[in-house]
């Protein structure tokens, strides 16, 4: 039997607008657009929905940074520059290790050279060498990083050669608050992106 829509019912087109604007902002379904005329099942439909981008907005927003959210801005296969000393005594202070680990070319964030060394039975000291200029950088955040006690994933340091992200599972200095710990490598500094302390 052929009939018409009911009248409280809107046309697909009129409908469409009101998805599209939850998908957009959540916010904006609080506000009734078509009031009594659109119906409950429609209504709760598209609450729904907006629940449900929420909470994958709200996730991503959560999640640890990811190696590959910090691509290398380039690469460098060329033979490493030599090391660089001029005004830097702590890279003359390590030179000769800075040498050694220099020489085996980039190993992070495309063109550099993670390079570290022990200070102890769990603590490590490191710099970070630019194989194409020989600059060796230093963090004032992080002079030494420890794990004694650490017992979850992996202690120390996490990097990979295609991306800009450092992470450090222990503790900063003499720091009595341990975690893990995600670094940027931006202007030739690290910036810290976020701390998960453990309680």
């Amino acid at each position: 039997m052929r009939g018409k829509f009911p009248a409280t019912f809107p046309p697909v087109f009129d409908v469409l607008p009101l998805g599209m604007a939850a998908i957009s902002s959540p916010s904006a379904i609080a506000k009734p657009v078509y009031g009594s005329r659109l119906p409950s099942m429609a209504r709760k439909s598209t609450w729904l929905v907006a629940m449900m981008l929420s909470a994958v907005v709200a996730f991503a927003r959560d999640a640890a940074p990811r190696f590959e959210d910090y691509p290398a801005t380039g690469t460098f296969k060329d033979k490493p520059a030599v090391l660089d000393l001029k005004g830097n005594p702590k890279a003359t202070l390590f030179r000769t290790h800075l040498r050694r680990e220099n020489s085996k070319g980039p190993n992070f964030a495309g063109r550099y050279r993670f390079a570290r060394w022990e200070c102890g039975k769990t603590c490590n000291q490191f710099a970070i060498v630019d194989c194409k200029t020989g600059k060796a950088y230093f963090s004032e955040d992080l002079s030494y990083v420890s794990w004694a006690g650490w017992k979850d994933e992996k202690p120390g340091f996490e990097f990979q050669s295609g991306s800009r992200l450092l992470i450090l599972r222990g503790s900063r200095h003499q720091d009595d608050k341990t975690g893990t710990f995600y670094y940027e490598w931006k202007d030739n500094a690290l910036k810290l992106l976020r701390s998960d302390l453990k309680p």
